[in-house]
């Protein structure tokens, strides 16, 4: 919380997450204790049907990276995306961590989440559904670009208007506040995982659920910063999205977005300030959530079409 500019946390799978607050949003979820005591250990499984699907070293790959390969496959006639795994551990936890909140966030019947449909029988590969035609919003970082994303060649394959950034982040926003609402936090927040059509950008699914995590949303001891963070993850998005698409590209920057910018950039030095002030017994957390930022985004796109339609 000490650490205003974190965007992004590696700590999905490490020991203080292990609790079941935030898994009651999946009724597929059982726990299980190891032990009779208050130190004892839990586990959490989620129930994901098994499919009997063939892989093949020629099936077309979608994607590539650390945690493994994603193929087109087909399967009962209709095709699929599958993510196999390089191994027990990827670079964001585990394989069976990644199918759990897959799974759970699938559930929650987001507009912007891919769907889940099962799993592999030999191989625990996740199965998803496959988006025809959609391509990466922006290729992962590069030695230069250190943590940004590189948008050199998908800003040439994306047509992108005005209308379509807003939609795009109104998708994400809506999504990434019901997520959140329900304890999970994506942990990834990257333009190389979002999917869009490149010709209908506001068409988007989020994708790679490798670093997600769960969280307990009512403990105030640590809940807040999770929020903030991925605040300052989807603010570094905007930023990118304002830039890449519509500054340098269509030479029309929005004026909604610009305005979105600046309100994240000022809401969250403000709560990170009222971190820095705490005194020891105050418990008062700085109102900032997906949930007011959603809020805000909303009253803005109404302020804006009242202005459309006002008569001078």
């Amino acid at each position: 919380k000490y650490l205003p500019r974190l965007a992004w946390a590696a700590v999905a799978d490490n020991p203080f997450l292990n609790h079941s607050a935030a898994l009651a949003v999946n009724p597929t979820t059982t726990t299980t204790t190891d032990g009779g005591d208050s130190s004892s250990s839990t586990t959490t499984t989620t129930s994901l049907p098994t499919l009997d699907i063939t892989i093949s070293e020629d099936d077309p790959i979608l994607g590539q990276g650390a945690g493994g390969v994603t193929r087109k496959v087909l399967y009962q006639g209709q095709y699929v995306a599958l993510k196999e795994y390089g191994g027990a551990m990827t670079s964001d936890g585990l394989p069976e961590s990644e199918r759990h909140w897959a799974t759970v966030a699938s559930q929650l019947q987001c507009d912007a989440v891919v769907q889940v449909l099962g799993q592999t029988a030999t191989s625990g590969a996740l199965v998803m559904e496959y988006l025809d035609g959609y391509t990466a919003l922006a290729g992962p970082p590069s030695l230069q670009s250190c943590s940004r994303d590189v948008y050199d060649e998908t800003v040439d394959r994306i047509v992108m208007t005005t209308a379509d950034a807003h939609v795009l982040i109104s998708k994400l926003l809506q999504t990434l506040s019901r997520l959140h609402a329900a304890g999970i936090c994506h942990g990834d927040l990257y333009g190389h995982n979002i999917l869009v059509r490149p010709h209908q950008p506001s068409q988007v699914r989020l994708t790679d659920w490798g670093a997600a995590f769960g969280y307990d949303v009512h403990d105030a001891r640590y809940a807040p910063y999770v929020q903030w963070m991925e605040l300052r993850a989807l603010a570094v998005l905007v930023e990118e999205v304002q830039e890449h698409f519509l500054t340098h590209k269509n030479r029309e920057p929005s004026p909604l977005l610009e305005r979105f910018i600046n309100y994240l950039r000022e809401e969250l030095a403000a709560a990170h300030a009222s971190v820095m002030e705490e005194k020891d017994g105050d418990d008062a957390v700085y109102n900032l959530s997906f949930e007011t930022v959603l809020v805000w985004w909303k009253q803005q796109q109404l302020s804006d079409m009242a202005r459309q339609f006002q008569v001078d």
